[in-house]
């Protein structure tokens, strides 16, 4: 990300919402099982341990905060990096 701000090079993220952890799918265990797409490609286990738990649920209390769902604090900080989000503010003059 440093690099990309230093060289002025715009950053845009394949996959902002980690793969679905960043959204409130996954913030109880409860709710997800086969049809969802970390539980069918296995190793969810892994990916969401009490850690992880914590993190989401510490987001989530954010967003809720600001009234706004977990994915959309995701996406507003991602747009809010400098180099994040295509950037044409560097360009003198745009023609269409």
């Amino acid at each position: 990300m440093k690099y990309a701000e230093n060289t002025e090079i715009s950053f845009i993220a394949w996959s902002p919402m980690g793969e679905g952890l960043l959204t409130n799918k996954y913030l109880d265990s409860k709710t997800w099982g086969p049809g969802d797409r970390l539980f069918d490609e296995g190793g969810i286990e892994n990916i969401i341990n009490e850690e992880t738990s914590q993190k989401l649920n510490n987001l989530s209390v954010m967003a809720g905060e600001f009234y706004v769902e977990l994915s959309q604090l995701v996406i507003a900080y991602m747009l809010n990096l400098a180099s994040m989000a295509p950037s044409f503010r560097r360009l003198p003059i745009l023609k269409c």
